[in-house]
């Protein structure tokens, strides 16, 4: 039985290589399986002079996003090494130890016939999250009204595990694990469909949940090892445009796994319009202070 780890890049050779250089070291790091998704060229030659027995790259001519790009590389995997083995699913940015690793692993073998997706703790406690209603997805992820929750730290209470957490508990169920990392059987994975290729980015956690869900399965945290996320990515973002990639998956999400009344679909609606206008506000933001520096 091996732990079988998955990196998709997109320009983020840099990332890569430093989380590369930490996992191939680590004992319970058995094959890392590397799938770029039409990175520049740059990134390519980069990617050709990783040179280590346990790494395998694959090299696609398309960037069809995190659900296509991860299910690209667990089933190469799966045809490499086989389907009975621990996969996981990890960003570039990430910290973790390989006795995290191992934990994991094990509870996930232990647990193989109930056990969806498995994760330590992220060190921020916001790695796994109550699943999305039409009312809850308003009030956490709608934008402005988002903001305002997390400002007031409201989401800690009503969308997160915090009370859990204090309760020294060995594991603790949970609906929505992020995708930053977890881990889980292969034929488990396999057998609710992987992720929904319907989306870009953005979302397929929660998608994921709903078929683990409707399957049997539940998800699980574990609070006695963790890693840390520590999203280095660009502030400089466009962010409408990545607004209007969450929102088309939100509009995915909804429409295709509830059954919408005529008010929740104006929810969902408005949530959208609400994280454009917040996204918009953003860009303003920093073009005038990118305006300001260039004086």
């Amino acid at each position: 039985m091996k732990n079988i780890f998955i990196i998709l890049n997109y320009n983020s050779f840099f990332k890569v290589k430093k989380i590369v250089k930490q996992l191939v070291r680590y004992k319970n790091v058995d094959e890392l399986v590397i799938v770029d998704n039409n990175s520049k060229e740059v990134d390519v030659e980069e990617l050709r002079k990783l040179n280590n027995k346990k790494i395998t790259v694959f090299y696609r001519k398309i960037n069809d996003g995190y659900a296509k790009g991860n299910n690209y590389g667990v089933k190469k995997a799966m045809e490499l090494f086989g389907e009975k083995n621990v996969f996981f699913i990890v960003n570039p940015d990430i910290i973790v130890t390989d006795e995290a690793i191992k934990v994991t692993s094990d509870f996930i073998l232990n647990n193989k016939e109930s056990a969806g997706v498995v994760a330590p703790t992220e060190e921020s406690k916001k790695s796994a999250w109550k699943a999305a209603t039409p009312y809850t997805n308003m009030l956490f992820d709608g934008g402005f009204i988002g903001w305002l929750t997390t400002k007031f730290k409201l989401n800690n209470k009503l969308r997160f595990y915090s009370r859990e957490m204090k309760q020294n508990q060995k594991n603790i169920h949970v609906d929505v694990i992020s995708g930053a990392f977890f881990g889980f059987y292969g034929p488990t994975f396999k057998l609710v469909g992987m992720f929904d290729s319907n989306t870009f980015l953005y979302y397929e956690e929660e998608i994921l949940f709903i078929k683990l869900n409707r399957n049997g399965f539940k998800n699980y945290i574990l609070p006695g090892v963790s890693y840390k996320h520590t999203h280095d990515y660009s502030k400089n973002k466009n962010n409408v445009k990545t607004a209007k990639i969450s929102n088309q998956s939100r509009k995915y999400l909804f429409q295709n796994y509830f059954h919408l009344n005529f008010f929740e679909k104006l929810l969902i609606n408005l949530a959208n319009f609400d994280a454009i206008m917040l996204a918009r506000s953003r860009d303003i933001k920093n073009s005038l202070i990118k305006s300001k520096s260039d004086d």
